[in-house]
């Protein structure tokens, strides 16, 4: 008995010393090398929409503002403090929003040390992360609306739906989980704040002075550029070949440019049908695995499913919304350690690693040999569309632990009736 007592002692302080070393590692590279600076960042965008609007004029006067108004709308607490001051307030709270999600997803998935080893692992190796704090994007409060959405099972979680879905539309893909859960509270919070958050934004812009909406919005149909990694956008890059010489096309290099961005009718159409085809094929795969209802065990897994089906048919998935997936790879790996199922845990590893940073890794240092993307198309192409190819076998592991956990919970009902008729 002792010697079990001292084996389990000891491998909790190995945990507690890799979740510090973990934090150690988080810190440096998410905070000391992201500190803010006066300098462009994309989070200058938001801020001069706010300050329009605050004005009272469009937000889409900025014509690098390419969102929905709600996030603009929102910043106007911020827009009458100096560009400089607002940038510090909205990385601090970034932090709060990460840290916040890390802390909600460790207390749904039970507490306990694995939960907190394998959340630490991701949170601090990861890696997306490391360029949403120092470009001021919103991923970390995207993050943090998905986890509440994953980790609750009434109002709060559909209101979490709505309110991502206000501020960019990918997380609108979580609203799947209430009606497969039969919430009516969830749903009628969904409904409300999605139409809230999202017309009345709209309704308080449209009179304001300047453009009602952005100047061009081909961009929602996608972009070819090789910093969106999902399926939508590999199927531009096919239809959008280099040239003989091997050279990228201009969209390949400078579609990041949302507002200059210009899309045939044919790339718009096949960008849409690639969307849709993800889309349709996997949550055919989930509604069939579930039967079209989910138990409050598999609510966390199938949303976290939907989360990496949702970045694979996203039209456009940035380099860094790769972050939102590490509520994913964390509750992935948490299963798996627990249930001891070491493939799958080195599954998710694996596949966690090819979500950002080993596709980032290989890409900048070929970016850095000449400053500009290599003249290499079938490196380009391979190592743009890997992390899509991840997120579909994430998506594909998640719903295969669906079955798992419903079988386990019609165990646990048959040995309590046997029990209760015993």
């Amino acid at each position: 008995m002792a010697g079990m007592l001292r084996s389990g002692g000891a491998r909790r302080v190995l945990v507690v010393v890799w979740i510090v070393l973990c934090a150690v590692w988080y810190v440096k590279q998410n905070v000391v090398d992201a500190l803010p600076t006066p300098g462009l960042s994309d989070f200058r965008y938001y801020y001069d929409a706010a300050r329009h609007v605050a004005h009272g004029e469009s937000p889409y006067r900025t014509a690098e503002y390419v969102y929905p108004p709600l996030l603009a709308c929102l910043l106007v607490a911020v827009a009458w403090l100096d560009y400089y001051t607002a940038r510090w307030i909205w990385f601090l709270f970034s932090h709060v929003c990460f840290l916040a999600a890390a802390y909600l997803l460790w207390r749904r998935m039970g507490r306990g040390w694995i939960a907190a080893a394998a959340i630490a692992l991701v949170w601090a190796g990861g890696w997306a992360a490391a360029d949403i704090f120092p470009t001021g994007q919103p991923d970390a409060q995207l993050t943090l609306l998905m986890v509440v959405a994953m980790a609750r099972a009434d109002w709060l979680q559909g209101a979490a739906v709505g309110a991502g879905f206000g501020l960019k539309l990918l997380p609108g893909v979580l609203g799947l989980l209430p009606p497969l859960e039969r919430s009516r509270h969830a749903m009628t919070a969904m409904a409300a704040s999605a139409v809230v958050l999202t017309a009345v934004p709209w309704a308080a812009v449209a009179p304001l002075k300047g453009p009602a909406k952005p100047v061009n919005t081909d961009y929602a149909f996608g972009s070819p550029c090789v910093l969106s990694w999902s399926i939508p956008s590999v199927a531009l890059r096919v239809i959008e070949p280099p040239g003989k010489d091997g050279r990228l096309p201009e969209d390949w290099i400078n579609g990041w440019d949302l507002p200059r961005l210009h899309l045939s009718r044919l790339q718009k159409t096949v960008s849409l049908s690639a969307a849709l085809a993800v889309l349709a094929a996997g949550v055919s795969a989930l509604l069939l695995r579930t039967r079209g209802e989910l138990n409050a065990e598999q609510v966390p897994i199938a949303g976290a499913a939907l989360i990496a089906l949702g970045m694979a048919a996203s039209p456009i998935a940035w380099w860094h919304y790769q972050s939102m997936q590490y509520p994913a790879v964390a509750l992935l790996l948490c299963i798996a350690l627990r249930e001891r199922a070491w493939k799958r845990a080195a599954a998710g590893v694996v596949l966690g690693a090819l979500l950002f940073p080993v596709p980032a890794g290989v890409l900048r240092f070929y970016y850095h040999q000449h400053e500009r993307w290599p003249d290499a198309p079938a490196l380009m192409y391979f190592w743009t569309s890997v992390t899509p190819a991840a997120s579909l076998a994430i998506f594909g592991l998640l719903v295969s632990m669906l079955g798992r956990r419903a079988g386990k919970d019609r165990d646990r009902t048959e040995k309590s009736g046997a029990a209760i008729a015993a």
